[in-house]
């Protein structure tokens, strides 16, 4: 198997993405390791499948189509969502609440899984590349 980064997308040299536009409607900072993902990369559904690695359980379904949409989505799950302003950036494929990623105090750039039990956010990566790192493309 190989690495997802290696079927990751580039942006235009250039795209220029508008954080100050998304932060200032929305109310959260786009944490510093996800914001050099995005201005780099395609926000966008894999091409190919792919699994996260080495925890097969908690799955990996796939990016969205659009961050604006993703952001606004995450807002609106719930309170303790949208509390710790979380972004929701792809679905998990096995548990509902899917993968989020943190935007405020310890929690800012770790990619949690929102498992919808007792502990509902669990960390499963330091950041977005971390996390990346992990998924294998699988056909």
């Amino acid at each position: 198997m190989k690495s997802a980064i290696s079927v990751l997308k580039t942006n235009d040299y250039n795209a220029n993405f508008d954080f100050n536009y998304l932060e200032g409607k929305y109310g959260l900072i786009i944490p510093p390791i996800f914001r050099i993902y995005l201005s780099n990369f395609k926000y966008e559904p894999f091409e190919k499948q792919v699994i996260f690695l080495p925890d097969e359980e908690i799955g990996f379904g796939n990016f969205g189509n659009n961050i604006e949409e993703a952001i606004h989505g995450s807002l609106h799950v719930d309170d303790e969502f949208s509390e710790r302003k979380m972004i929701q950036f792809a679905s998990s494929g096995i548990h509902a609440g899917g993968l989020c990623i943190g935007t405020q105090g310890e929690d800012i750039d770790i990619v949690f899984l929102d498992s919808e039990e007792k502990e509902r956010f669990v960390k499963i990566a330091d950041n977005i590349f971390h996390f990346l790192r992990g998924l294998m493309v699988i056909s």
